[in-house]
């Protein structure tokens, strides 16, 4: 498998998005998103995008860690966590003392962050991690 920075097509992206259980999304809303992100980080088998997360802020204060997805028979694989690293990796070098950091994540993802040093903001919400 090959990490791919900045490498993903919307195409690969609305498809991983749909085997993922995701909903349709049009195909500029995609190609914008994608092409407004600070950080794309897509995990190829092959040609094949299984692994996907991508970074949205500022760049200075805001970071949000989000669009995490992993092909359903990848899970349990440590796809995740290896998206998950390079993402973080991506923070450590790039984000100052008081910016602020936050990871949208739906489970069984939102283990993986708190194994990075994510806590919750709200103990009752399972989508918000800050660190």
């Amino acid at each position: 498998m090959e990490i791919k920075y900045n490498k993903t097509k919307p195409l690969d992206y609305a498809k991983l998005m749909l085997r993922c259980g995701g909903r349709r999304i049009s195909a500029r809303t995609i190609t914008d998103s994608i092409n407004r992100s600070l950080l794309t980080v897509g995990l190829f088998d092959g040609d094949e995008l299984v692994a996907f997360g991508r970074i949205v802020g500022d760049g200075c204060i805001y970071f949000i860690l989000c669009d995490i997805m992993v092909a359903p028979d990848y899970r349990d694989m440590g796809c995740e966590q290896q998206v998950f690293k390079e993402m973080n990796d991506f923070i450590l070098e790039f984000a100052s003392a008081g910016s602020r950091i936050y990871v949208l994540a739906d489970r069984p993802f939102d283990e993986s962050y708190l194994k990075f040093g994510y806590t919750y903001l709200d103990p009752d919400s399972m989508a918000v991690l800050e660190k």
